[in-house]
């Protein structure tokens, strides 16, 4: 995952409310494309380390994080992904 992905997942670790493509986009000044395909890496990234939820779209609805009950696993992830991505 780059940078942008991290962010945006632990945005959505903190926002317990459905947010649109539109806001996420804003937010990190990219395309709704754009955030769409993060959305997708970002649960490849969760489905390869065995972290039990997903990020869901739901149409006229919003994206969210499914369950809050894996944040702990995320987190620790997300500080070993950002020691390797300062590496790099």
């Amino acid at each position: 995952m780059n940078k942008r992905q991290v962010l945006l997942l632990e945005y959505l670790m903190k926002n317990i409310e459905y947010l649109s493509a539109n806001q996420l986009a804003d937010r990190y000044k990219v395309s709704t494309k754009t955030v769409y395909q993060d959305i997708d890496k970002i649960n490849e990234f969760l489905k390869d380390n065995l972290i039990e939820t997903e990020i869901i779209k739901i149409p006229r609805k919003g994206i969210k994080l499914l369950s809050q009950l894996e944040n702990k696993k995320i987190h620790t992830k997300i500080i070993k992904l950002n020691g390797e991505l300062k590496e790099s």
